[in-house]
């Protein structure tokens, strides 16, 4: 892990996790309590007070700061007026998740965090902030512990993080884990990206496929995938597919080869019209269209 190379590290560092989970909570009770309630975005999409209110208090924290006017806003909730200035032609991309795993946050339930990003332009990582509902935080500049290096075939169980949004793909993907490394296989659920980066840093799973489906997520949104730029710092190996500019495929793994092995899987599980274009390590080129 290194320090930040950028004149806005500084505004990464402090961005206040505690002040913005505080009102989190204080939101959920609410909700909990009846005296707010959840809005449905569309068909499998909530949005709460939380997810706006978070994401403007993020969006404050930067514009206060001197890299105001150097990035594009990327972020999960609508954009009010006050932001609809945006460079044409910025340095980096904010990318910013208030709540993710807003299901679960609305349910009282704790499997839930808040994800704040930067992509350079040319697609590298700039930073990776993540913090739970419980308090992990981790991040591609803080101290993390680097994953084991042991093949997934050499371990005595597999605990895969696996998610398709209910396609049903689960049963097929752990039988062809299990068939590659002769292991058992335990699929770890966690409702939200921010907390499996989490079971991945702090040794609760040791590899994660995300497969896109037709049943939820039909692409996996550059927001979604901050916690990845902490995982790549931390020594994990990320490949993402990508059918044009969408990602369809994420696998993370602590090996070369195993996350090569869990490509073939993941694609073996996409439907025939998510076939995959090319698979990267990273965003580099991403931003080279102008479809932006």
């Amino acid at each position: 892990m290194t320090s930040l190379p950028y004149p806005d590290a500084e505004t990464w560092r402090t961005l206040p996790a505690e002040t913005w989970l505080a009102h989190a909570r204080q939101v959920q009770t609410a909700l909990q309590a009846g005296t707010l309630t959840a809005q449905h975005k569309d068909a499998t999409e909530l949005v709460t007070a939380a997810d706006t209110a978070l994401q403007q208090m993020i969006l404050q924290h930067w514009a206060a700061s001197g890299a105001a006017g150097q990035y594009a806003i990327w972020a999960e909730e609508e954009l009010g007026p006050e932001w609809a200035e945006q460079p044409a032609d910025p340095d980096w991309y904010l990318l910013v998740d208030p709540i993710d795993g807003t299901s679960a946050f609305a349910r009282g339930e704790d499997q839930w965090g808040t994800m704040v990003g930067g992509l350079n332009r040319d697609g590298s990582w700039r930073a990776s902030w993540n913090v739970t509902a419980g308090g992990e935080m981790y991040t591609n500049w803080g101290p993390a512990p680097r994953p084991a290096a042991t093949p997934l075939a050499e371990r005595e169980t597999v605990q895969l993080l696996y998610c398709d949004y209910g396609a049903g793909g689960e049963p097929a993907a752990v039988a062809a884990v299990r068939a590659l490394t002769q292991r058992p296989v335990t699929t770890v659920v966690v409702p939200a990206a921010v907390c499996e980066g989490a079971a991945l840093t702090y040794g609760r799973a040791d590899a994660l496929l995300w497969v896109a489906s037709g049943e939820g997520k039909r692409t996996y949104p550059l927001y979604d995938l901050v916690y990845l730029g902490a995982l790549t710092a931390q020594g994990w190996v990320v490949r993402l597919g990508f059918a044009g500019r969408d990602v369809m495929l994420v696998v993370v793994a602590a090996t070369v080869a195993d996350a090569e092995a869990l490509v073939k899987v993941g694609r073996g599980q996409l439907r025939p019209e998510h076939r995959l274009e090319r698979v990267a390590a990273d965003f580099r080129g991403y931003f080279d269209t102008k479809d932006q």
